[in-house]
């Protein structure tokens, strides 16, 4: 850019005609008006309003800066659509406060009352409350450690996505209204829990190849005995998924010393309270006699078992036992 320049340079003590005069108003008048000349002015301070009118470019150098000391007290739009960035990847703005924020057709909304924000909701009713889907990748969706937090998603299509991690652990994982789904993708992906209710068509596969387990707990205990001493220790094992148990009863013996052959059962997988109904057993031995059938009751803290199909009690002397090992299945009230 040129400095404005005039025609006709006046010198003092020297006469200057009408015409010169004119020719050099001309060019100042011509440099700050139609634009025939340009001007260069190194500090311009201006006390009232200021109107640009036209195209404007502020600096000529990456080095140059801009600073605001006045409020904007209009929208601020860029000329292009989907154009153009506030900010780079190396050169970030600190801080954005702003009440709502909408980032292709999504509408972030602040409560700052309440410290909550709302995604497509214009009345947020927690920290983050999504009114939509929400997709975690990597690290998932997890609540700090040992605060007990809640996760909570209520619509006519709730749904929670856990990508690419093994375990989602919460304190309640509440997925309300019609046809709600959890989602675990990663073939490793678990969900722990003491029970989970199943309303309607209940928990079904997605598809026919689809795999449905549910394990929920596995472990063995040695048993103590009442009725008679075990030549060893009688370790049963068992399985429970949800309410239903499955024990494994190891065969065995000993030496009677009352009319009735025991077992206990651990608490975590004991009936409340009752008994249950009788169930079969293979091959059983009370002293010299063995009965191919006898009966077992799951009481609710230990195994009663019988001798014969009967279910008449043992002699209380002498050696008893189950020849074979015996499966029994219950259900936890």
């Amino acid at each position: 850019m040129a400095y404005m320049t005039v025609t006709n340079t006046l010198v003092n003590g020297n006469t200057a005609d009408a015409g010169e005069l004119n020719t050099n108003f001309s060019d100042v008048i011509a440099a700050t008006s139609d634009g025939t000349k340009d001007m260069n002015i190194n500090a311009l301070t201006c006390a009232g309003a200021v109107a640009f009118n036209g195209n404007m470019t502020l600096g000529n150098a990456t080095s140059d800066t801009v600073t605001f000391t006045a409020r904007v007290a209009s929208n601020f739009l860029p000329s292009a659509d989907d154009t153009y960035d506030l900010g780079s990847s190396s050169l970030q703005w600190k801080q954005l406060y702003s009440d709502d924020i909408t980032i292709n057709a999504t509408t972030l909304v602040t409560d700052s009352a309440n410290s909550f924000i709302g995604v497509n909701t214009a009345t947020p009713k927690a920290n983050i409350d999504v009114n939509g889907n929400i997709r975690s990748i990597g690290q998932g969706v997890s609540p700090a450690s040992g605060t007990g937090l809640e996760l909570a998603y209520v619509s006519t299509k709730g749904r929670v996505f856990a990508y690419d991690r093994d375990t989602l652990t919460w304190k309640d994982l509440d997925l309300g209204g019609g046809n709600a789904i959890l989602s675990l993708s990663d073939s490793a992906g678990t969900i722990t829990a003491d029970g989970i209710i199943v309303a309607n068509d209940g928990i079904k596969p997605s598809s026919s190849s689809t795999t449905l387990d549910f394990v929920e707990e596995n472990g063995s205990y040695a048993a103590a005995t009442s009725g008679f001493n075990p030549e060893t220790t009688v370790s049963i094992s068992y399985s429970r998924i949800g309410k239903l148990v499955t024990i494994t009863v190891p065969a065995f013996n000993g030496t009677s010393n009352s009319n009735v052959l025991r077992l206990t059962i651990p608490v975590n997988i004991r009936v409340s309270s009752g008994t249950s109904g009788a169930s079969s057993i293979q091959q059983t031995i009370d002293n010299t006699s063995t009965y191919n059938t006898g009966l077992v009751y799951q009481t609710s803290s230990f195994l009663d078992f019988r001798k014969d199909s009967a279910g008449n009690t043992w002699t209380a002397s002498g050696t008893k036992g189950i020849s074979r090992a015996t499966t029994l299945s219950y259900v936890i009230p």
